[in-house]
């Protein structure tokens, strides 16, 4: 999906878009993208989205990490080298604690949204 990211227009969305992101990226069975309302191909979609970014994630990770082993011999003795020493990702800062009551708030929430569906 198009977004708008530090200041820029994103391109628009078009209906050719959302047919080649359902039935190409997503894989959907072309019976179950055209049963679908346009909320949940957006769910579904947000959902993916996420999927790519922590895959990236986690081969950024295994990147920095594999740096950090690689240089550990090369530094002064008893000197470690940690792989946040090396670089720091947007999201080393960014970890968000999510509460006991705003997870137990977000189940019912999902728990409520799933009965409306039926």
């Amino acid at each position: 999906m198009h977004q708008k990211k530090n200041g820029e227009e994103g391109t628009p969305l078009t209906f050719d878009d959302l047919v080649s992101v359902g039935l190409g990226c997503l894989q959907f069975n072309p019976v179950a993208f055209w049963e679908m309302d346009f909320c949940d191909l957006l769910c579904a979609v947000e959902g993916y989205t996420q999927q790519v970014e922590r895959t990236e994630q986690m081969e950024w990770e295994r990147v920095r990490w594999l740096a950090a082993v690689l240089l550990s011999p090369h530094g002064k003795k008893g000197q470690s080298i940690k792989p946040t020493d090396l670089v720091r990702f947007p999201w080393d800062t960014l970890q968000k604690k999510v509460t006991p009551a705003q997870q137990k708030a977000g189940e019912m929430a999902l728990m409520n949204f799933a009965k409306q569906k039926k």
